[in-house]
């Protein structure tokens, strides 16, 4: 698993956010999708995390969400095949200006379908749109 590899996957996955296209992101996913921040976990099936995606497409397009980008910070092989992955993310509108930013944190892992994420550690996604007095930022 390479970094050019990592952050093909994360263009990609961030480009389907910018067009809300719920299968493509759905598809980068393994399951169960597993999710921590602050001191809890989900565990979402693939049923559960689509619509969950849903939501979370409808939330970007009412925050004004026009562009989407994911920039790999790190990659560091835990064991062949896995990966702990921070990127730096960026929300933008039409006009180019910042909505949100953060980092984040996933697993990745090597699967017979290719490279996929098992889980995301989206602490500061949340303080991002708490910051921002929206309810995403409540979880």
């Amino acid at each position: 698993m390479t970094q050019a590899e990592v952050q093909a996957l994360f263009d990609d996955y961030a480009a389907a956010f910018a067009r809300a296209d719920v299968a493509r992101i759905c598809g980068h996913w393994a399951y169960p999708a597993y999710f921590s921040a602050r001191g809890k976990r989900a565990a979402l099936d693939e049923a559960a995390f689509r619509a969950n995606t849903e939501t979370l497409c409808r939330f970007y397009a009412a925050q004004g969400v026009a562009a989407a980008a994911k920039s790999v910070l790190a990659v560091e092989e835990l064991f062949t095949g896995l990966a702990f992955v921070r990127t730096a993310d960026l929300l933008s509108g039409p006009d180019g200006e910042t909505i949100a930013e953060w980092r984040h944190g996933y697993l990745l892992s090597e699967t017979a379908d290719g490279l996929r994420i098992v889980m995301a550690m989206p602490e500061q996604e949340l303080d991002a749109w708490q910051r921002r007095g929206t309810p995403l930022g409540s979880w």
